[in-house]
């Protein structure tokens, strides 16, 4: 089964028994980041927590409308579990869907974009990646494409072909715009280093109507197992 961020309370035993110290920060050390990075995540998959407490604490006790805030809440909880945890447990390369992935992104994203943030339909897209990585990788790359066009769109497209899973991330910032590619802040920092573990690459290009196209490319799954 494909695996995405959630559910990593079982790996909690990591931070209870004696090997805590040993492994402090193994997994950060392996992907090339460091604390200052995990802290710059931590406030972006935090802000979202804000968005869902604000809902609820606006919405009716009961109803759809809290039942939805609820199940978004706990999902960004286990999302969080899993970013403290990628500190302290090392990378597992495994089978993930970009697909899912990408949609967990998205559906956050949108929860804290004034804009709108669209993902098209997206096929079966597994590589060999760790899904927490992963994670953080995609949500960086559509907070930056948020963030660089505030109340914008922003579009998401997962490709496939026979040896590479692709993910596009689009901004539509104004015609005639360019990649600054000297601007490679925190957030572009992580996901150079995670994609770069995965044994990917992260191009950036001008979108046809302006604004910047960032590109990731992984190996797929026959690709990357051979």
């Amino acid at each position: 089964m494909d695996r995405v961020p959630g559910g990593a309370v079982a790996a909690s035993a990591a931070l209870a028994g004696p090997s805590h110290r040993t492994t402090s920060g193994v997994g950060l050390a392996r992907a090339g980041l460091d604390v200052e990075e995990l802290v710059h995540d931590l406030r972006q998959e935090l802000a979202v927590v804000r968005h869902l407490v604000d809902g609820l604490t606006a919405s009716p006790s009961t109803g759809p409308g809290s039942e939805q805030l609820l199940a978004g809440l706990a999902a960004q909880v286990e999302a969080l579990d899993d970013l403290v945890l990628s500190a302290v447990v090392p990378p597992r390369r495994e089978r993930v869907d970009v697909g899912e992935v990408a949609r967990a992104v998205v559906g956050a994203a949108r929860l804290v974009h004034d804009g709108e943030v669209r993902l098209p339909a997206t096929p079966a897209a597994p590589v060999l990646a760790d899904a927490v990585l992963l994670r953080r990788a995609l949500l960086n790359l559509v907070v930056n494409a948020c963030e660089a066009r505030p109340g914008g769109a922003v579009v998401v497209r997962v490709l496939v072909d026979d040896r590479a899973v692709r993910v596009e991330v689009q901004d539509d910032g104004p015609a005639g715009s360019a990649p600054d590619d000297d601007a490679v802040g925190l957030g572009l920092w992580v996901v150079h280093a995670v994609v770069r573990d995965a044994g990917g690459t992260v191009t950036r290009r001008t979108g046809p109507d302006g604004g910047r196209v960032v590109v990731v490319r992984l190996p797929s799954m026959q690709e990357g197992s051979r």
